[in-house]
């Protein structure tokens, strides 16, 4: 599979494929980011299978859901990354209230890369990390590949990132198919 992705590289268009676990509130919310990387340019649709864990409104029985992350017919949930203007669009929807549309700016964090390396599907990664928004993150990317991409805002590494997460592990993302 990997050996595959390798050749689609060199086309710089690729179809990335996440997995995602988010521990908040304890809630657990896993699924998909489906990814298309054209050129520097990327759109990433969630795909999520959530499930709700220990909520009081469920009197602590646990629910699960299949669902497409998707807000109304207006507004779709999606991430857009532009690179050449720094800019990151997203529209999300968070529990009942309504999709929101918003601006952001693309790789605004201070990656640190280190020398440390760890095999992951066959490739060899190397770790980074960074502070964002409060919380301390741990990457691992393939340096020098043609696509300089990873899930949701991360990115700004020389290299696709293969898995992130933060240090208590309330986010977790890994590269399950290219």
């Amino acid at each position: 599979m990997f050996a595959l992705g390798n050749f689609t590289f060199a086309q710089s268009k690729v179809f990335l494929r996440y997995t995602f676990i988010n521990h908040i509130n304890g809630r657990t919310i896993g699924g998909v980011l489906e990814q298309y990387y054209a050129n520097g340019h990327s759109i990433e649709i969630p795909m999520a299978k959530i499930v709700f864990k220990g909520d009081s409104s469920l009197n602590e029985r646990s629910k699960t859901m299949n669902l497409m992350l998707a807000g109304d017919e207006k507004k779709p949930t999606f991430v857009l990354k532009m690179p050449e203007s720094h800019s990151l669009v997203y529209a999300e929807r968070i529990g009942v209230k309504k999709t929101i549309l918003a601006v952001d700016s693309l790789y605004n964090f201070k990656w640190t890369v280190l020398d440390e390396r760890k095999t992951i599907n066959d490739e060899v990664c190397t770790k980074a990390t960074t502070s964002f928004r409060g919380r301390n993150y741990v990457a691992w990317f393939k340096k020098n590949s043609s696509v300089q991409t990873g899930p949701w805002k991360f990115g700004g590494l020389p290299g696709l990132i293969y898995e992130i997460n933060d240090d208590d592990e309330l986010f977790t993302y890994s590269l399950s198919s290219i």
